[in-house]
């Protein structure tokens, strides 16, 4: 039986921009919490986490930067990513989000709104499995 090929980069970033959204953890107190995301992603694998400046997410953050980031698709295909994620404040870069995701104007003003919080992960690595596999390849990004 031949034995299929292992996930690429573009495999992981193809499966990733296929996703509606993602699922986003933190850790409060040593309590995992799991939300819905819609991270922005960027082709070298740079993920923009829109939030607000007070919302829990961002504390715990603060707090305890290191995050996983999963994305499953309807083929039950997978990917999760784990490392830190930074406070990022750069004005430039939230006009520059703001202009290319449409619904942040749904959940802020303007890019200058003060509510408008920003997290930047670069994970390193990714465990994904793809249909008709039955254990992760892990991929460097």
């Amino acid at each position: 039986m031949a034995t299929k090929a292992k996930a690429t980069r573009r495999d992981v970033l193809k499966l990733v921009k296929s996703c509606s959204f993602g699922f986003m953890s933190t850790c409060d107190k040593g309590q995992p919490r799991v939300r819905p995301m819609t991270p922005i992603v960027d082709d070298d694998f740079t993920f923009w986490i829109c939030t607000g400046t007070n919302d829990r997410k961002m504390r715990q953050v603060k707090l305890n930067p290191r995050i996983e980031l999963c994305y499953i698709n309807d083929k039950c295909e997978h990917v999760r990513m784990a490392g830190p994620a930074r406070v990022w404040t750069s004005l430039v870069t939230r006009r520059e989000l703001y202009s290319r995701a449409k619904w942040l104007a749904d959940h802020f003003k303007t890019p200058t709104d003060p509510r408008f919080g920003l997290l930047r992960f670069k994970p390193k690595k990714a465990e994904v499995m793809l249909a008709g596999k039955y254990e992760y390849d892990t991929v460097r990004i």
